[in-house]
Formats: structure tokens, sequence, C-alpha cells
């Protein structure tokens, strides 16, 4: 079961399938070398976990078969805790959005006019980290974006997957995506 579980899992990342010395490898592989190895992926994860996406190391390869399955899943973690992070700075900052106007019939000119009374402060981009998110006014409604998994500003020009149709057109993002994290348009 061990072994076919780690075909299966490289199989599922990799072109080359596994050969019978991947195979052996796995079975004669130390268990304190393993528990070792995840200790040292686990400690420099945790050095980079206070980092923005864009600025986080690559996850280390461990040389070890069964620790270079684990730090995949860490890998995709990473970006998911991204984009979750974005998706609430920007509803957040949306709906600050939303209570100033209701307030004063217009949205601001910019973010700092929302300090303090509907933000404490203006959020950070979470893929970036040391920039607020971006903010732009445009006549009776604005456009409101993070600069997205590939770390361009593209000026508020949303995620567009191609080979898709309808709403996962704009709602599925992907590490890889090219182009800014859109209110309205990438998140709902």
């Amino acid at each position: 079961k061990l072994i076919q579980s780690y075909n299966n899992a490289l199989l599922s990342q990799y072109v080359n399938p596994p050969t019978w010395r991947d195979n052996v490898k796995v079975l004669v592989y130390s268990k304190r070398k393993l528990i070792a190895d995840l200790m040292q992926m686990m400690d420099a994860l945790i050095d980079d976990a206070h980092l923005p996406y864009r600025k986080q190391k690559p996850i280390p390869l461990m040389g070890s078969p069964l620790a270079d399955i684990i730090s995949s899943v860490f890998k995709n973690d990473r970006w998911l805790w991204a984009r979750c992070d974005t998706y609430s700075v920007v509803v957040m900052t949306m709906y600050a959005l939303r209570a100033y106007k209701l307030d004063r019939g217009h949205y601001p000119e910019n973010l700092n006019a929302l300090l303090p009374e509907y933000l404490k402060k203006i959020p950070d981009d979470p893929f970036i980290g040391d920039a607020p998110v971006h903010y732009k006014l445009q006549g009776n409604e604005y456009l409101l974006w993070s600069i997205g998994p590939d770390g361009v500003d593209n000026g508020g020009v949303p995620i567009v997957n191609k080979d898709k149709t309808g709403r996962s057109r704009h709602s599925l993002l992907f590490p890889d995506s090219k182009g800014d994290v859109v209110a309205g348009i990438n998140i709902p």
C-alpha cells in the first residue's frame, strides 16, 4: 500500500513515473531521517510564514521521497492561504467603501478617506505585503484590486482563465494566474 500511495502521488505531480529504485528508496528510508527532514522543512516554513506570498522562499526539497511528497502539500497550502487572505482583505475594503458611500452618498477619492472611521488602517496586499491594496475612483464606481499571484501590478486588469467559460472564467485563480485580483470580477 505504501508503494502504491507513493506511486500515485508521484504520478499526479510528475511526467516521469517512479522507477523500481524509487520504490525501494521508500521502503529502506530511515524513519529518523524522515522525521529529521520533515523538521528541517517545517523550520524553513515557519521562518517564512510571516512573509507575504511573493516574498516566501521556495519550499526546500529534502531528498527523501516521502518528505518531498509532503512538501508539495505545503506549497499548495501557501497558495490557498494567500488567496483566502486576499479575498478577506478585498471584501473587508469593499464593505468599508460601501459604508462610506451609504453615509456620504459617494465613494471616496482615495482609501485614506476611510481612516479611522471605517478602517483602522488600509490593508496591505497579501501578495506583496508592504503596499496597500489598490484603489481608483472611476466616476460613481471604483476599481479595487490586489496585484495577484504574478506579483505584477497590471493596473486592475483582472485574471482571466481563457480556457474556462462563464463564471469560472474569472473566479478560478491559480498560482500561475496572470493579472490582478479585482473586486467584483475575481471576487464577487
